[in-house]
């Protein structure tokens, strides 16, 4: 496997993190910068976790041809899934019910985000099931509210 099909099966969510990092440039923040950084960092490591214990360790998963690790997957996991956290954060209702509705339309998105990733051949399942990640990014996206709000109370900002 030479160096250009490894580029040519990261073009999807290398896209698609441009697309994210330029809607996190541009979009009006409703988060504040130190709760932004606290939070990347946050989401990076619960992916990183969730991706090393359920893709590596118990092997139900691969991103792209290869079974082992690629360099060009690193940036993928440090910044992709934060990417989305921070855009899920930046527009995220109050209000619980309408929150909940929000969660059920960001848990859909994902879920067919992922679909789309194993039909382009990105993510290859090896035991995993789509409706597993569907129960995982409910989990996520509940955390994620949660998390926030911890944060928000411990730097005190209004």
């Amino acid at each position: 496997m030479g160096l250009v099909a490894v580029q040519n099966e990261f073009w999807f969510p290398y896209t698609i993190l441009i697309i994210n990092l330029l809607i996190i440039w541009f979009m009006p923040k409703r988060i504040a910068k130190q709760e932004i950084y606290i939070l990347w960092f946050a989401l990076a490591a619960i992916a990183l976790y969730t991706d090393v214990l359920f893709g590596v360790v118990l092997d139900l998963f691969d991103y792209g041809k290869s079974p082992k690790v690629v360099f060009l997957e690193l940036p993928i996991e440090a910044l992709l899934p934060p990417s989305f956290g921070i855009i899920f954060l930046n527009y995220m209702p109050k209000d619980r019910m309408k929150y909940l509705r929000y969660m059920i339309c960001w848990v859909v998105f994902s879920t067919f985000f992922e679909w789309i990733t194993v039909c382009i051949d990105y993510l290859s399942y090896k035991g995993w099931k789509l409706w597993y990640s569907a129960v995982i990014y409910t989990i996520v996206f509940i955390f994620i509210r949660w998390h926030y709000y911890f944060i928000r109370r411990v730097l005190k900002v209004k």
